[in-house]
C-alpha cells in the first residue's frame, strides 16, 4: 500500500474511532452490559469494514478490539482528571471490556483463563472474541473487568520486570 494511501487510512480509521469513543464516552443513558456490548460489536465490525473497504482486507476483530477497548480505557482513564469528559463513566467501566494482548493474555493464563485458539491480533469472528469476553465476566464475577485489567497488568509488569516465574494465581488484594 502506498505511503500516501495508508496516511489517509490511518487517518480515516482513527477518525472512525474518535466518533466511535464519542458515542461511547458521550451516551445519553447509563450503559449495562448488553447495549454496551451491542454497542461494541457494532463499532468492531465498522472499524473492519472501513479497512476492508478501503484496500486493506487483512483487519482483524482482534485489532478492532484492541483499538476501541484501548480508547474507552484511556478515556475513562482522563475523566477523573477532567482531561475528558465522560458521561456515565460509572456505567461504562462496569461493562467495559478487557483490551487483550499478549501481555494480558500471559497474566491471566495462571488464573484459571482458558487460551484463545488464535494470536489475539487474528481473531477474525466477533463471537469467538464475545465468548472470551463472557469467559472473563464468569471468572471475575461481581468485579469491572477494567479494574481486573488494571491489577493484573500491574501484576505481570512486576513480575517481568523482577524477573521472576512465579506468579501468583489469584487477585490476593482486593479491588478498589
Amino acid at each position: 500500500m502506498a505511503t500516501a494511501v495508508a496516511k489517509t487510512l490511518r487517518l480515516s480509521g482513527h477518525a472512525l474511532v474518535e466518533r466511535q469513543l464519542a458515542e461511547a464516552t458521550q451516551s445519553a443513558i447509563a450503559w449495562c452490559q448488553g447495549s454496551f456490548d451491542a454497542w461494541h460489536r457494532r463499532a468492531c465490525v465498522e472499524l473492519v469494514d472501513h479497512f476492508c473497504e478501503h484496500g486493506y482486507p487483512i483487519f482483524y476483530i482482534g485489532q478492532a478490539q484492541k483499538w476501541l477497548n484501548m480508547a474507552v480505557k484511556y478515556a475513562l482513564m482522563l475523566q477523573p482528571l477532567s482531561m475528558l469528559s465522560v458521561s456515565h463513566a460509572d456505567s461504562l467501566r462496569q461493562v467495559a471490556h478487557i483490551p487483550i494482548d499478549n501481555f494480558i493474555l500471559e497474566a491471566l493464563k495462571p488464573m484459571g483463563v482458558s487460551p484463545l485458539s488464535c494470536a489475539w491480533s487474528r481473531i477474525a469472528d466477533y463471537e469467538q472474541y464475545s465468548d472470551y469476553q463472557t469467559q472473563l465476566r464468569v471468572r471475575f464475577s461481581g468485579l469491572a473487568l477494567l479494574d481486573v485489567e488494571f491489577r493484573v497488568w500491574n501484576m505481570e509488569s512486576s513480575r517481568r520486570r523482577n524477573g521472576s516465574t512465579h506468579q501468583s494465581p489469584t487477585l490476593d488484594a482486593p479491588l478498589t
